[in-house]
């Protein structure tokens, strides 16, 4: 895409392209944001040194970003895309919080986000605690963390699929 934000001057710009969601973004309606960070990788991070439109409502200082008012819903993703714009996502851990062992599909509630884990995931399991993957059931997620004496346990026909973004 040929936009550039250092020569958006006054008036309405329109931004269009194709954006690739990874298939780890669950269903639903999210908001826009745009940052405008420093290239320097040490101060990309710093959202002091973020660039912030002029425009009245949309800085957002704790974040560094500029809210751009709008929102896109994402229904079912395809994984399979190509595109010069990329969706970041904050590094999401979902940690095992029943305190039973148990089956990674019995219920979402036994995850500490509320949903089974995915690949946008890094999955914890606590101490102590057994989590199976049955016959036929695949687990989903962008890492995996065994804390001490903890098991990942997957049935003969089960498995575990690991994809980094």
């Amino acid at each position: 895409m040929s936009h550039d934000p250092r020569e958006w001057y006054e008036g309405v710009h329109t931004i269009s392209g194709e954006v690739c969601v990874p298939e780890c973004i669950p269903s639903g309606n999210y908001e826009l944001h745009l940052a405008l960070t420093d290239p320097m990788p040490q101060l990309r991070v710093k959202k002091e040194f973020s660039i912030r439109l002029a425009n009245i409502n949309v800085w957002e200082s704790t974040t560094g970003y500029n809210d751009l008012l709008h929102s896109m819903t994402v229904s079912e993703s395809s994984g399979t895309c190509t595109s010069e714009l990329s969706f970041e996502t904050n590094e999401l851990i979902n940690e095992w919080t029943s305190p039973a062992d148990g089956d990674w599909f019995a219920s979402d509630a036994n995850w500490s986000l509320g949903r089974f884990p995915g690949y946008c995931d890094e999955v914890l399991i606590p101490e102590n605690r057994t989590v199976n993957i049955l016959d036929g059931e695949t687990g989903k997620a962008k890492k995996v963390i065994l804390r001490s004496n903890s098991r990942l346990e997957i049935a003969p026909t089960g498995s575990m699929s690991v994809k980094k973004n």
